[in-house]
């Protein structure tokens, strides 16, 4: 059995997964319902029509699955399971807009005397769902493998982050098979064993990472003063990229 690797990341996610648990008995047990984010903020004579215990219900369990869904991928991606934490969060993406218009119902200072819903309240579920949706998919365009390609004097990457790299200012091209241990990210992309753009590695130096983790090897480069490490899911590929860059570099 693969041990599990409990990263601080992995840790904070957990973590916060089990918080999400404790919300959930908090709202729909013990009644809480101050934590409700926009049941908390509402005049009084509008509470008063709200039907609090079924939209603490639905809160709570809504929680929970939030809850569940962080644990879980947490969990996953600490065997080992590339992207599973990430796919629970596009999951959870997915989800959120049917519960906001799901507990509409608890609330019927949201309909007109006809029942159907207000103007106001389908403009703000609108703009919800819509940045629920941009969200899901630039986590998706940023999944996306990036397309390296060498041509001419210089070393094209595609995609988010993507750059390029001018022969004359590469030099120490090196193939290696485990990744240098990251620190933090500066301003990339973090998702799941995706690496995109600038991170610090732990002995403190930046690099510009376009990686997916746990598929060795990888190529390291310097442009300039700047550590650059790249690789392709399929270790043949990356093979073959590491070679026509070393060919580029030093014909």
């Amino acid at each position: 059995m693969q041990a599990m690797d409990f990263s601080r990341g992995t840790l904070i996610l957990l973590g916060s997964g089990m918080l999400l648990l404790l919300l959930g008995v908090a709202v729909k047990h013990l009644k809480w319902y101050w934590l409700i984010a926009g049941y908390n903020t509402m005049p009084k004579d509008q509470k008063q029509q709200v039907n609090t215990e079924g939209l603490g219900r639905a809160t709570g369990h809504f929680l929970y699955l939030l809850g569940a869904l962080m644990m879980g991928g947490s969990l996953l991606q600490a065997r080992g399971m590339d992207n599973a934490f990430l796919v629970t969060m596009l999951i959870q993406l997915a989800v959120i807009p049917f519960f906001i218009v799901r507990v509409q119902r608890y609330d019927p200072t949201t309909r007109k005397a006809d029942g159907s819903m207000k103007l106001s309240v389908k403009v703000v579920l609108g703009v919800v769902i819509v940045t629920c949706a941009f969200v899901f998919l630039l986590i998706g365009y940023g999944l996306m493998p990036p397309e390296v390609t060498v041509k001419g004097e210089a070393i094209s990457v595609s995609g988010m982050y993507g750059t390029t790299f001018h022969a004359s200012h590469i030099s120490q091209v090196q193939l290696v098979d485990t990744m240098p241990a990251i620190g933090r990210k500066t301003g990339g992309m973090d998702a799941g064993s995706v690496r995109k753009g600038w991170f610090q590695l732990e002995n403190g130096e930046n690099a510009l990472l376009f990686v997916t983790l746990n598929h060795p090897p990888y190529i390291t480069f310097r442009d300039e003063h700047r550590l650059v490490i790249i690789n392709q899911k399929d270790s043949k590929a990356t093979e073959s990229l590491y070679q026509a860059i070393s060919d580029l570099v030093e014909p």
